[in-house]
């Protein structure tokens, strides 16, 4: 059912005085995108840069927008049964636009009527709708987002003029979501929102807020074809569909300016939605101009090359100064162990000991490396260490090696030279022993008499060889203990070898 149904009591009181009072609504229920950058009537969510500044004067001719059941003022009606209240609409619509920030647009319409045939009215002219609003976008393509999304709002004042249903009754608002993406020169939005406003009487009717939604494909370009689809829900009053337009378009750019043509049939025999529809019209459009930044000055002409520098001389090479780290292969010390594997490179070495020069802590003629006690003296022939030691605390000066005799005999073997010579040194070298005691010892194999005259025998024959090796005799005196001061088991081969012995004790010093 049409909710302008009630207009027929309006057609008789117009027949009894032209003056009479007409319903205070607006009739226009399509408005122009004021940026159009995808489509001339559906939003896709694009923002236009900073300082753009586009404006739209457009010439839209409506058919039969408002139609009753009945007859119109001259008795007619069509096919169907319906006549037509408005039968023609001629309409001036202007837009102005203005991105005042990035991604934040203000815009206004206003609509003036320039003529509309047929009707109740009592002028076929004037003002309409006049409305202002704001666009924000909050996702751009353009700065990486998948897809473009903005959030707009819009004003409706209630001025116009009443007698050609170009005034609305009330304030109104619109709130809207607008959501598209650019794939290629081809372009998809959808845009939707919420008309608040006030419910209102049209005839019988009861009409007020809608959900408007719109839907359209187009192409980018020089020449850019577009197919949209516009529509409105009543969600106040009277409910379900309430408007919808289908509407083909053609855009044709030269430069800032834009010439268009827009046209299609409506849906419904609601109010505001025409049998058909045609409009052009052109836009200009002025986006903000950059500074062009002043070129900087030509480049003084750059100097005559240099002409490339000799290599650098191989530092490896016979006579060139280097590091042991710059020639790993060489061997500057000339030790036979190579720089890469020397920890000395700069001082000749073995090469047991990686390349670094033999130490000789103890001063002792024997290498640390060979040396079996590094920190006490000793001779060469006993592997560094000393076999000749003074131990004051305890009184002696002890052997670590026995002095070797002939068997049964007082005859000193001549392996045991070089430990009576390392014997007459110590004591050289420690004068503040002024007396020491030769003690000669045995085991107990035989008559105790003879071991005792034997081990006699043996501490005279060391006493004489400290005084050939130049120790004053007075400083020695010798003694024979035999069998009588064991230092193992006389039971076994070696306790009665250890038993066979020589010592020394120191009887004076300093």
């Amino acid at each position: 059912m049409n909710i302008v149904r009630s207009f027929v009591t309006l057609l008789s009181v117009a027949l009894a005085s032209a003056a009479a009072a007409q319903e205070s609504f607006e009739l226009e229920r399509l408005q122009l995108d004021p940026a159009a950058r995808g489509s001339l009537v559906v939003g896709d969510g694009e923002v236009a840069p900073a300082g753009t500044v586009r404006g739209v004067a457009a010439f839209d001719r409506q058919h039969r927008s408002l139609v009753t059941r009945g007859d119109d003022l001259l008795g007619r009606r069509d096919d169907r049964g319906w006549a037509a209240v408005v039968e023609d609409r001629d309409t001036l619509r202007l837009t102005l636009d203005y991105v005042v920030l990035p991604r934040v647009e203000l815009y206004g319409r206003v609509n003036f009527v320039m003529n509309q045939g047929e009707g109740l009215q009592a002028a076929s002219s004037g003002f309409g709708a006049t409305s202002f609003g704001l666009r924000l976008g909050a996702l751009q393509q353009a700065s990486g987002a998948p897809f473009n999304l903005a959030l707009a709002g819009e004003f409706f004042a209630p001025w116009g003029t009443r007698s050609i249903f170009a005034k609305p009754a009330n304030p109104a608002g619109l709130f809207r979501l607008e959501l598209g993406r650019d794939f290629g020169k081809n372009t998809v939005g959808v845009e939707g929102g919420y008309y608040l406003t006030d419910e209102q009487l049209v005839g019988s009717r009861t009409v007020g807020s809608e959900i408007r939604y719109g839907v359209v494909l187009a192409r980018k370009g020089v020449i850019r074809p577009e197919l949209s689809y516009r529509g409105a829900v009543g969600v106040d009053g009277e409910r379900g569909p309430a408007y919808g337009e289908v509407l083909a378009g053609l855009r044709f750019n030269i430069g800032p300016v834009e010439v268009f043509g827009l046209g299609g049939p409506g849906i419904f025999n609601r109010y505001g939605t025409p049998q058909w529809r045609a409009l052009a019209g052109f836009a200009l459009r002025f986006e903000r101009q950059e500074k062009a930044e002043e070129p900087a000055p030509a480049p003084e002409p750059a100097p005559a090359a240099a002409p490339p520098p000799p290599p650098p001389a191989d530092p490896c090479a016979p006579g060139q100064a280097h590091t042991p780290d710059q020639c790993p292969d060489l061997d500057d010390d000339g030790d036979g162990v190579a720089n890469r594997d020397d920890e000395c490179p700069s001082e000749q070495g073995l090469a047991e000991l990686k390349g670094c020069a033999a130490k000789d802590g103890d001063g002792d003629g024997v290498p640390d490396h060979q040396d079996k006690c590094p920190a006490e003296a000793g001779s060469a022939d006993n592997e560094g260490c000393p076999r000749v030691v003074v131990e004051k605390e305890a009184k002696k000066v002890e052997l670590r090696e026995k002095v070797q005799f002939d068997t049964g005999k007082a005859t000193i073997k001549p392996e045991s030279a070089g430990l009576l010579d390392e014997i007459a040194k110590v004591l050289a070298e420690h004068a503040e022993i002024t007396r020491v005691v030769i003690e000669g010892h045995s085991d107990s194999s035989g008559g105790a008499a003879l071991n005792k005259r034997l081990s006699q025998a043996r501490a005279d024959a060391v006493l004489k060889a400290l005084v050939e090796r130049g120790i004053a005799k007075e400083r020695l005196s010798a003694k024979g203990f035999g069998p009588s001061r064991p230092i193992a088991s006389n039971d076994t081969p070696e306790g009665r070898e250890a038993n066979r012995r020589v010592e020394i004790s120191i009887a004076q010093s300093e």
